[in-house]
């Protein structure tokens, strides 16, 4: 389905439909979200949404990426519980595709945007559902929709409690053991709970720090019979009733610890007594009750509520300094060993090539190196900003098979005498160091910065290129290798390992990924070894050939210069 793309992208270019106007309501929602594009990710800055059933919904969303997208709501479907099935209908929409947004029709659709175009922002407006569940929401520009995905969690608001009071007990002088060392004692404070959720606020507030209890009483009403499982988590010690009957002791000195109870409530109102005391120490309470009708419902109030959450930084993209060049960036990123050179070309399409072994360890597209880590605490290095990530061939590129069947040996792994072993003084370990056959000789950039790169193998001088490209509308490397100097005898390079490695039509392999590879000025060999297919090129002094990356399918949304 993804070779009919090769019209889709100048279908981008045409006027797209306007969307609904705005509901009455759109100056007052119940509440307003807001949620944006990360450049070159192809993700939202937000993977879950919460509102309740049935609230009035202005979305505001916004695209500083270089891409166009869109926003869809789903009505929840078992059999497409994220969307994804939903999204691939768009590869279908052709022609159709710029004047639906490409919106596949469906009776799914809850919500939706236009095109949301390049540094643009769009406001959606709808009614949450009043059934409570899961629902996803995806960008459906076609190849968007893979990675473009979220959930909007409809719940209801479980604040079911009212009529909280408190009453503050100091046990100072006291030996404490329990809840009933305070029985004894008249109340020192009494009050209301704020908000009608369960705090230690009033001991802080009285400066109460050891050797205090607190008993909270209230009501609250159940709307259908149901299940509570209740859990209680305090240090020191607590003990729940409801109805005058005890549903968790979890009393006496102790730790941070958890107990729980199951009980069948009648629907209709409930009374409950939670007891809590701290003989010294730290001090906690948490209460919450799980339920199927109402969800999870808090009795206590969140400790971090109102307090800013950790999350992730904002992501820190680098980028060329001027249109059309390359930027290089030396890095220790995943896929890679530690000496990873990574570079990101026009166009979108980026590598990164391994210092370690001399080779490239993967290709991607999109954005190109997210440096927020290493403003982030002590510093956790760079990751790539793209998708779509595909090694081909991992370990060291050149070698010498006297025979095809022989296996591939991707890194150097030789062998030391590990002394520490006391009991095997003369035992062998095996560590991964660098092949002494290899010697990496730098790079050179021209004047779009792209860089060559250079190593010998023995007495082989070899430079390792690439350039960007497009190819039926999908990003592209051709990558160009010269090898020069003394040649030995069943010398191979590899550039694909694993896959079905089919041939197709214009001289294409299917590797069985994303990307496909055209080998031109040398004769591609296809072995297998150990059950696993291979691609090799037999190498020569004097050899120049050109190896094309390209992925098999377009990324919708592009907008022309």
């Amino acid at each position: 389905m993804y070779r009919n793309f090769t019209t889709f992208l100048t279908l981008f270019f045409a006027v797209y439909t306007t969307q609904a106007e705005p509901p009455e309501w759109a100056g007052t929602p119940d509440v307003t979200i807001s949620i944006k594009t990360l450049p070159g990710m192809m993700k939202y800055n937000l993977s879950e949404i919460q509102v309740e059933p049935g609230q009035k919904v202005k979305l505001t969303i916004e695209n500083p990426d270089d891409l166009e997208h869109n926003f869809v709501l789903l009505d929840i479907d078992p059999n497409d519980k994220d969307g994804a099935k939903f999204g691939e209908l768009s590869f279908q929409l052709g022609d159709q595709g710029p004047a639906l947004n490409w919106v596949p029709k469906s009776d799914r659709i809850l919500a939706k945007s236009g095109i949301i175009g390049l540094k643009a922002t769009e406001d959606v407006y709808f009614i949450a559902p009043q059934k409570m569940g899961t629902y996803p929401f995806i960008c459906s520009i076609p190849g968007h929709y893979l990675l473009m995905r979220g959930k909007l969690k409809v719940a209801k608001n479980t604040s079911i409690l009212r009529d909280v009071t408190w009453k503050l007990f100091d046990g100072k002088g006291k030996k404490i053991e329990n809840l009933a060392s305070f029985e004894d004692l008249e109340p020192v404070k009494t009050g209301k709970a704020q908000k009608n959720l369960v705090s230690l606020d009033p001991a802080k507030k009285n400066k109460l720090k050891n050797n205090y209890a607190l008993i909270f009483e209230g009501k609250f009403t159940v709307p259908e019979t149901d299940t509570f499982e209740f859990i209680l988590r305090s240090d020191d010690g607590a003990r729940l009733a409801v109805d005058g009957e005890e549903m968790v002791d979890n009393d006496g000195i102790h730790p941070p610890s958890t107990k729980n109870h199951k009980e069948k409530l009648e629907a209709g109102e409930h009374t409950f007594r939670l007891g809590f005391f701290n003989g010294g120490g730290g001090a906690e309470l948490s209460l919450i009750a799980k339920t199927k009708s109402l969800g999870t419902i808090p009795f206590t109030v969140d400790k971090n509520a109102g307090k800013p959450q950790k999350k992730a930084p904002d992501p820190v993209l680098l980028t060329a300094r001027n249109p059309g060049e390359a930027i290089v960036h030396r890095t220790f990123v995943g896929g890679s060993k530690p000496r990873g050179i990574g570079v990101g070309y026009p166009g979108g399409i980026n590598l990164v090539w391994d210092a370690d072994v001399l080779n490239l360890a993967f290709v991607y597209r999109g954005g190109f190196m997210d440096v927020s880590g290493h403003w982030n605490g002590r510093g956790s290095g760079s990751k790539i900003a793209g998708f779509d990530q595909e090694n081909l061939a991992h370990g060291l590129p050149i070698q010498q098979l006297q025979s095809l069947d022989d296996p591939w040996q991707p890194f150097y792994e030789p062998k030391i005498k590990y002394e520490r072993d006391k009991e095997n003084p003369q035992k062998e370990i095996t560590y991964v160091d660098r092949h002494p056959d290899y010697q990496f000789k730098g790079y050179r950039l021209d004047k779009k910065r792209f860089p060559t790169f250079l190593y010998e193998y023995k007495n082989l001088s070899v430079t390792d290129r690439f350039d960007p490209a497009e190819i039926e509308g999908a990003e592209a490397l051709i990558r160009k290798i010269r090898i020069d100097g003394k040649a030995d005898d069943n010398l191979w390079f590899r550039l694909v390992e694993n896959g079905p490695l089919e041939e197709k039509d214009g001289g294409w392999l299917d590797t069985g990924r994303k990307v496909w590879i055209k080998v031109e000025g040398a004769e591609p060999t296809i072995r297998t070894v150990e059950g696993k297919k291979e691609v090799l090129v037999p190498v020569s002094a004097g050899d120049e050939f050109t190896v094309t990356y390209r992925y098999t399918s377009p990324i919708g949304g592009k907008v022309k210069n």
